[in-house]
């Protein structure tokens, strides 16, 4: 079918529109200023622009569609779902640990007794340090740079040589680690606490900086002893009760006492008054611990009154800061499900030994509340009595 013509109606119509537009400020395309015919009306809607002329959208898509179709529509972009959308793994941020000389850590003193009492001091050490070089708490560290931190020359965690490095890691193995060619993962403290028998932790934990770690065994195994009365009541323990409890010998005591600059203070107790009847059954009991004591001030009762008196075991004052219980009694609640799952471990006699020990209290009211209910002796004492060293048994009240 050929080309038609327009009437001369259809063009003066759009002489008439072109004249309207140009009143208006519309600059006519070049399309639009031809003359009006079918392939003047192609190329005029080839040329319209993005936005839809004439203002009629339904117009021109439909001119368009039927003048133009190997115009192909602009794909709608759309963008991918989150969850396709590529990206790059965020790497876990570095953590650098605290300089040996402003760090600390802290320990349970149950669990620094039983380390002592076991033989585990020098795998235990190096079990503490690892989990300072592990700030992030993944519990995994690589093998060959930790043990570069640990036995390099100039690194400021060296803590032994790469033979002893060795032994360690054997001492430790499925106690305070499991390893393989690359890793070294540590054990929980709760985990190590139910394998070594410990049902429950007691003791308030105290702080222990991290260069006790990197002075020698001998300066870690002295924290560990003294972290025990660190973190106990100053009351009076004998040495045979604490080398029952720790495995220390009294020469290694003394020893670690003065280490560490120890404060060890002397306990009395003051008994009935003295008569000849009360003496014998007092040296019966007491031994040749028992002598007369006469109070020339008055402290005890009437001044100048002669009483019969004994020595008990020493208090000692330990050098390291409380921490919080919080941690403490989280363990405490982990220990007892692990308890009850059945978990083995070594039963630990400290608890009949602590049963067996005489009770120190700091009031006459809480030693009534125990009579009777404690295998051994009940001595207490007065605030005052106590910074003096003064005690007094529950039958003399």
């Amino acid at each position: 079918m050929g080309a038609t013509t327009p009437s001369s109606a259809l063009l003066a119509a759009n002489k008439r529109l072109l004249a309207l537009r140009q009143q208006q400020g519309i600059t006519p395309s070049i399309a639009q200023s031809a003359p009006l015919g079918v392939d003047a009306t192609a190329t005029a809607v080839t040329s319209l622009p993005p936005h839809l002329g004439w203002h009629s959208p339904a117009v021109t898509s439909t001119l368009r569609q039927k003048e133009s179709p190997s115009v192909a529509p602009t794909p709608k972009l759309t963008q991918p779902p989150l969850s396709q959308t590529p990206s790059k793994p965020i790497p876990p941020p570095i953590i650098t640990p605290i300089a040996p000389d402003q760090a600390f850590f802290t320990l349970d003193p149950a669990l620094g007794v039983a380390f002592l009492r076991y033989e585990q001091s020098a795998a235990a050490r190096l079990w503490f340090l690892l989990r300072h070089l592990d700030p992030q708490g993944s519990g995994r560290l690589p093998l060959k740079a930790t043990k570069q931190q640990v036995t390099g020359k100039n690194e400021p965690y060296r803590l032994c040589g790469q033979r002893q490095w060795r032994n360690l890691l054997r001492a430790g193995d499925h106690l305070f680690w499991e390893r393989d060619e690359q890793f070294i993962w540590l054990r929980s403290t709760v985990k190590v606490t139910a394998h070594l028998g410990i049902e429950k932790l007691t003791g308030t934990p105290v702080a222990i900086p991290i260069t006790a770690l990197l002075q020698g065994i001998g300066t870690f195994r002295a924290h560990l002893y003294a972290a025990f009365h660190s973190g106990r009541a100053p009351r009076p323990i004998a040495r045979a009760s604490l080398q029952a409890l720790t495995g220390l010998s009294p020469n290694s005591q003394r020893q670690y006492e003065a280490q560490l600059n120890m404060t060890v203070k002397t306990n009395i107790a003051i008994g009935e008054a003295y008569t000849a009847e009360a003496a014998e059954e007092r040296h019966w009991q007491q031994g040749t611990a028992c002598f007369s004591f006469t109070d020339h001030h008055g402290h005890h009762g009437q001044a100048g009154q002669t009483y019969l008196a004994w020595q008990l075991p020493n208090s000692y004052h330990g050098p390291h800061q409380p921490q919080s219980r919080g941690r403490q009694k989280q363990i405490n609640r982990q220990l007892q499900d692990l308890v009850m799952q059945g978990i083995p471990g070594n039963r630990t006699t400290a608890t009949s030994a602590w049963a067996q020990l005489p009770r120190y209290v700091a009031n006459g009211r809480l030693a009534t509340r125990l009579y009777g209910r404690h295998e051994s002796a009940i001595y207490w004492a007065e605030p005052k009595q106590l910074k003096q060293g003064y005690w007094y048994p529950l039958t003399s009240c």
